[in-house]
């Protein structure tokens, strides 16, 4: 009598969630029955967990398969308990992280991790951290790749996928499987060392993707130094497990400037103010505020328009605001003007965008505190 680990087929439904109390010391007759007509998964990772006859659970250590608990099975969703992180052992950043040569793979709120196998049944492993050092050969400057973890042989390996074709649209193509996302055909992939590997169909767990910024390097830089014509912000590393709210904030800092030209244009003329920032899924709302000031002269009518744009530099694509002085006495001004854009896949960049009447000219930024900030689910 054959019995397999606990899950389901391509055509099921979901897998049952596994929670485990300490067994019981002695087993009946019908338990040490089944024990010996186990039939544990061939070719194990360390840590890989089975449950067996009796929901018993079992790991294997590399060496042996230990009992280590009773599964009790609960209808709920699979957990992948990971997240892509730029910093060795800190799942969720709270520090900007530049010029990052290594994305890991690390255990967030556990250390469980599902990953299909060969008959497309989900199996799972116990991980510690992985990692994917990045090459300035295979990993080319301002270009999207996504994330998988796959079993190679026996070893949990972080690789990259191929590179998208275009900031907004994949190359290799990744598809559901009993609710996950994974490869859709056999993958060409990148492990550390530029090592090429081939990943079977659906065997690779998509986690996330990211953007290169340099050859060989990417960044999340949330909160840059501000700076005369904004701080350089960028987000790109998205994770499609554990999300968490990440906010990126880009400042600028310098005196005021003139503006008088009515066609829209980036806030003095400088694309850093502007957020750049990578989605591998078109899932969740982003929101944001833009903060501007403004000194008019006592012109009656004359008018500004401040905004924002998503992958634009003459337009106001997302939000637009018009002040207009009544003429009656020179002033001065701040605001905020908030926006939300709709979910969007692939490589974006906001930017702050300006706009005068083409006649009158007045002091943009006159309070030298203006920002652009946007909070993502990353």
């Amino acid at each position: 009598m054959e019995h397999y680990l606990r899950g389901v087929s391509a055509n099921g439904p979901r897998l049952p969630l596994f929670s485990y109390s300490r067994p019981s010391p002695s087993f009946s007759a019908r338990e040490r029955s089944d024990k010996m007509a186990l039939n544990f998964p061939d070719n194990p990772v360390n840590g890989q967990i089975y449950i067996g006859p009796g929901n018993i659970a079992w790991q294997w250590d590399l060496v042996k398969w230990t009992q280590v608990g009773v599964g009790s099975p609960q209808q709920q969703s699979i957990q992948i308990n990971g997240r892509l992180t730029l910093t060795s052992g800190v799942p969720v950043l709270t520090a900007d992280v530049s010029a990052a040569t290594t994305i890991y793979w690390t255990p967030y709120q556990g250390n469980r991790i599902w990953i299909p196998d060969a008959n497309q049944v989900l199996q799972c492993y116990v991980f510690n951290e992985l990692s994917l050092a990045l090459n300035t050969t295979a990993h080319l400057a301002g270009t999207n790749y996504d994330l998988f973890v796959w079993n190679n042989a026996g070893t949990l390996q972080l690789v990259s996928g191929p590179a998208w074709s275009s900031a907004t649209a994949r190359s290799a193509a990744i598809s559901l499987l009993n609710g996950i996302y994974v490869n859709t055909a056999v993958m060409a992939g990148i492990a550390s060392g530029n090592v090429s590997v081939s990943v079977p169909a659906q065997q690779g767990l998509y986690v996330g993707t990211f953007q290169t910024n340099n050859a060989g390097q990417t960044t999340m830089s949330m909160n840059p130094a501000a700076a005369s014509g904004g701080g350089v912000c960028k987000l790109l590393l998205w994770n499609n497990y554990n999300r968490v709210l990440i906010k990126g904030t880009t400042m600028d800092n310098g005196a005021g400037y003139a503006l008088n030209a009515s066609t829209p244009g980036y806030a003095r003329s400088s694309v850093n103010n502007g957020i750049g920032f990578i989605a591998g899924l078109a899932e969740d709302i982003i929101t944001g505020i833009l903060h501007w000031s403004c000194a008019f002269a006592a012109v009656a009518n004359s008018n500004f328009s401040v905004g924002v744009a998503i992958d634009s530099g003459n337009t106001f694509n997302v939000t637009v605001e018009m002040r207009q002085s009544n003429g009656a006495a020179s002033w001065s001004q701040r605001g905020n003007t908030p926006y939300n854009i709709s979910p969007v896949l692939g490589g974006h960049v906001l930017s702050s965008m300006i706009a005068g009447d083409g006649t009158t000219t007045v002091s943009m930024n006159n309070y030298a505190d203006g920002w652009l900030s946007a909070t993502f689910r990353m």
